[in-house]
């Protein structure tokens, strides 16, 4: 090598080797970030799908925490699919909760809803109540460190997916230990009292009959089956739901009947009518209080 090279590759060498140094002291010396990805999961309870898109959330020290973590499950809103949850803003509420340990850290899922109401279907052609406790739940504790409890497991959603949540949470006490709720789209418990705008929508020919199946329909209704917690643990407060008192679609009214229905079944839960409407807005606005309920459930019933 011509000799005047040699102070320049020499100088090179250190540059590279200190840019090299700096780059490993910042990769050590950064702060574990929350994650959010997307893949799909087989899904044998349905007929028109081999398989279904979720988004999964994982708190920023998963990587590093030698426990398991509780999980959320929620079922978005009509129109809505896996990416919503974190386009609400509501990933990053959680990302704050857990930062100021106002929140455990904790695991949630949010499967491509497709508008299906999250319910078995009268037709029988897509089971989606089972895909979502059966398919996804066996395939998230397969992936991922879950603590593989009722107690560490709750359902959650907006809208379509709040009576989903509800609906399946009452049905499957032995699965979901926590139930929350924005906005649920409840109906009347007799459909022949079903609204204008609703009461002749085609959506409800393959997922409730045509005409409607009344004892199906009551079946899938939350104030229909709130009973199903007699037999459950009362002792605690595992339902929690909100709706906004000028939500434009009605919900107000009829979650007010379910809190109602509660209260004379005696079953603890809590219900607030906040202020706002119907959508993304309210859904954010109230997040956090659903969020830090289900932390209480996880820290509350050990566990952990």
């Amino acid at each position: 090598m011509p000799k005047l090279l040699v102070p320049f590759f020499s100088a090179l060498i250190v540059l590279s080797f200190s840019c090299l140094v700096t780059i490993n002291a910042q990769d050590a010396n950064s702060e574990p970030a929350p994650e959010m990805s997307y893949f799909e999961v087989s899904a044998p309870s349905l007929k028109s799908y081999d398989s279904v898109k979720v988004g999964v959330y994982l708190p920023a020290d998963y990587h590093s925490m030698k426990t398991s973590v509780p999980v959320i499950y929620y079922l978005s809103g009509f129109g809505q699919d896996e990416r919503s949850w974190e386009k609400m803003g509501i990933k990053d509420i959680l990302d704050d909760l857990i930062a100021r340990k106002l929140v455990a850290p904790m695991i949630v899922v949010s499967p491509g809803s497709k508008d299906t109401g999250w319910l078995n279907w009268y037709s029988g052609e897509n089971y989606w109540e089972d895909f979502i406790k059966r398919d996804l739940v066996i395939a998230i504790d397969k992936k991922y460190r879950t603590i593989r409890t009722p107690c560490a497991r709750g359902i959650a959603g907006n809208s379509m997916g709040g009576i989903g949540a509800l609906a399946i949470g009452f049905k499957n006490r032995n699965i979901f230990g926590s139930i929350s709720a924005h906005s649920a789209a409840i109906h009347p418990d007799d459909p022949a009292k079903l609204p204008g705008w609703a009461k002749n929508w085609d959506g409800w020919n393959g997922r409730m009959g045509k005409p409607i199946d009344a004892n199906y329909w009551k079946y899938n209704n939350p104030i229909s089956i709130a009973e199903m917690f007699s037999n459950s643990n009362r002792t605690k407060k595992t339902i929690y739901f909100d709706v906004g008192k000028k939500d434009h679609l009605g919900f107000a009214k009829t979650n007010q009947l379910l809190s109602a229905r509660l209260k004379e079944l005696r079953i603890p839960h809590e219900f607030n009518l906040r202020p706002g409407g119907h959508g993304s807005k309210f859904v954010k606005d109230n997040a956090r209080f659903a969020l830090e309920f289900h932390g209480r459930v996880f820290a509350n019933r050990g566990c952990r």
